[in-house]
């Protein structure tokens, strides 16, 4: 264990700061001990929201429980522990013959992380979220102890923990279901979009994929608004199997993953540091649209090889820089589940919002979803929508209107990708909001448990 003393938390998106004492434990023995006031597990803090940290919370980095405990090839499943990166974790499980299809797109963030947040990866439509490969977990309450969890041991708590933004307790291990894989090359392709209301159905037709996603153009105007693409991955199946014949006991080291090591990788506490403001200006972005138009556009037509890691994690480096790019102030990014009868309207009103304001849309992009919506879940039937905008009063103004028209049409917004969002939109869009609050409060009654996330919305 050890005292990192007082530290200056931030939300990756740059909207919330605040001062909290870090401690870095190395096993579950260590989260024994006695703390003055809340306490929260925090991974790699590569949330938007501040659900890792709060004024005078204790925040947990559990960075330091990171073994990948075993692979058991005969049940598919593997168990790590949570501290363990997703990217590190992919690297071990491709390298025997396995991939966990359930992965967002930054290779530092960790397992734990995703469980807390219920992450989804490139095509929930087909794979729905992490919920459905969780088996069981260990999680580590304060005036409890160890609870083995499982869907039929505990099934309450596994419920208000998955998605539950780490409010049970601290999550020490996780066994999943893993999907094998005969080799790590996926075919891509490219389609363009033309009409921004014919998504829905285009998603709906790539439900065989194993990565679909969608980018477009919100900065166009007329007719061409919302025009864009459409990328398609699909894993190149093989006659061979996995290079593991049996279970398996593995204790690390496994090789570190090469993209953490990266000079650009992000991090809450540096993203946007010694970088200038470049996404506030619409000609900048105007001309980012353009370059990343005529690089899809050349590439339509035709399949290209990608290796499977590219797809979950892309353009890493890319990816890097246009996160800095929105400098220390940071960025907004608004993302939502909609019924797909429901899109239309939201396009339309959309565009109608900022044909009458100027706000650079540095990001606009679509996947299909599936899943049920239970407690804090970001989970439903219909289309996941992301916006990307610069921190500014005009993009908090958009956010505010946002918020009636994701009431209106009975969207769910992601909670963990708005550090502003107010309780009572998530009160109007989360049947189960109310529920989660009591059923929480009956499991941890003196509110062991929390963070700016938290308290912010009243949890």
């Amino acid at each position: 264990m050890k005292r990192a003393g007082q530290y200056v938390f931030h939300s990756f998106d740059g909207g919330v700061s605040c001062s909290g004492e870090l401690l870095k434990v190395e096993n579950s023995s260590e989260l024994a001990l006695e703390i003055e006031g809340k306490r929260i597990a925090r991974g790699a803090g590569m949330s938007f929201s501040a659900a890792s940290f709060d004024n005078g919370t204790t925040s947990i980095d559990v960075r330091g429980l990171k073994r990948i405990v075993f692979l058991d090839t005969t049940s598919r499943t593997v168990k790590v522990e949570a501290g363990v990166s997703i990217g590190r974790l992919l690297d071990f499980l491709l390298a025997n013959g396995f991939s966990l299809p359930v992965l967002p797109g930054y290779p530092t963030i960790t397992i734990g992380g995703c469980i807390a947040a219920n992450a989804h990866g490139k095509n929930p439509l087909k794979d729905s979220t992490i919920l459905d490969r969780v088996e069981t977990f260990l999680l580590h309450h304060v005036d409890i102890g160890e609870i083995e969890v499982s869907r039929s041991t505990n099934s309450e708590l596994f419920d208000l923990t998955v998605g539950g933004c780490g409010l049970t307790g601290t999550i020490l291990s996780v066994t999943l279901r893993v999907s094998p894989v005969s080799n790590r090359w996926a075919r891509v392709s490219v389609e363009p979009i033309y009409d921004l209301c014919q998504l829905p159905g285009l998603l709906t037709n790539s439900e065989g994929n194993d990565f679909v996603v969608s980018w477009h153009d919100f900065n166009q105007t007329g007719g061409r608004f919302g025009s864009g693409f459409i990328e398609k991955g699909k894993i190149i199946p093989s006659s061979s199997n996995s290079n593991l014949s049996s279970s398996q006991e593995l204790i690390l080291p496994v090789k570190e993953e090469h993209r953490i090591d990266s000079i650009m990788t992000l991090r809450a506490e540096s993203r946007g540091q010694n970088f200038p403001t470049l996404w506030s200006h619409l000609t900048l972005v105007g001309a980012m649209n353009s370059v990343y138009t005529s690089i899809q556009s050349w590439r339509c037509g035709s399949h290209r090889l990608e290796r499977i890691e590219d797809c979950i994690f892309p353009n890493k480096n890319l990816r890097d820089l246009y996160f800095h790019g929105f400098g220390k102030r940071g960025l907004f990014e608004h993302q939502i589940i909609l019924v797909k009868d429901a899109f239309p309207e939201y396009v339309e009103r959309v565009r109608w919002w900022l044909s009458r304001n100027e706000l650079p849309i540095t990001m606009a992009s679509g996947k299909g979803f599936s899943g049920e919506t239970r407690y804090l879940r970001f989970s439903k039937d219909g289309i996941c929508f992301a916006l990307d905008f610069p921190r500014c009063e005009q993009g908090q103004r958009f956010l505010s209107y946002l918020d009636g028209l994701v009431m209106k049409l009975g969207a769910i917004p992601n909670i963990f990708k708005d550090s502003r969002l107010p309780p009572e939109v998530v009160a109007k869009t989360y049947p189960d909001y109310e529920l989660f609050r009591k059923r929480l409060k009956e499991f941890d009654p003196k509110g062991r448990y929390g963070s700016e996330l938290s308290a912010r919305l009243e949890l």
